[in-house]
């Protein structure tokens, strides 16, 4: 019996000095549905994940949130807003390290786009038959599915096949 209440004790010593914070993140009061996937950036830092609301014919519009800013929508420009009816459209798909590039699907969930921080929106050439793309850490690369194929799109959008499938 001893032993357990010392254990408890110190677990909750070392919690405090390397735990990470919880945050308890609630969607927009307005928001009438959210992504069943939403993703978190590899540094902790950024949550993503897309909000349907009432009057858009439930189009998704990808969101990201920090604890300094909280919920903001992906702008067309490159930069975010906390007015949902300013944001892009589309389902969100990955996120990279730091939250400064994101990929979505167009509403066709057929078109992939690359959201760069600053940059703006990238429709990725030849995205039209597959649903999603994952992203390289740094945003640089993503990684999809098209004709059969497993492909990559580097920084200018250029495709090029990696796998045959056969």
């Amino acid at each position: 019996m001893r032993s357990w209440i010392v254990g408890i004790a110190i677990g909750l010593l070392l919690s405090g000095s390397i735990a990470q914070r919880l945050w308890v993140v609630y969607a927009p009061a307005d928001a009438v549905g959210s992504s069943v996937f939403p993703r978190l950036s590899k540094n902790g830092q950024v949550l993503a994940t897309s909000f349907t609301f009432v009057g858009t014919d439930y189009r998704p519009r990808p969101a990201l949130w920090r604890a300094q800013t909280g919920w903001q929508f992906l702008r067309a420009d490159g930069s975010l807003t906390s007015n949902w009816r300013e944001a892009v459209v589309g389902y969100l798909g990955d996120i990279s390290y730091d939250g400064t590039v994101v990929t979505y699907m167009g509403n066709d969930i057929r078109t992939i786009f690359r959201w760069r921080m600053g940059v703006g929106v990238q429709a990725l050439p030849a995205s039209g038959q597959h649903g999603y793309a994952y992203l390289s850490w740094d945003g640089a690369y993503v990684v999809g599915h098209y004709g059969g194929y497993y492909v990559r799109w580097d920084a200018q959008g250029r495709m090029e096949r990696l796998f045959a499938g056969e």
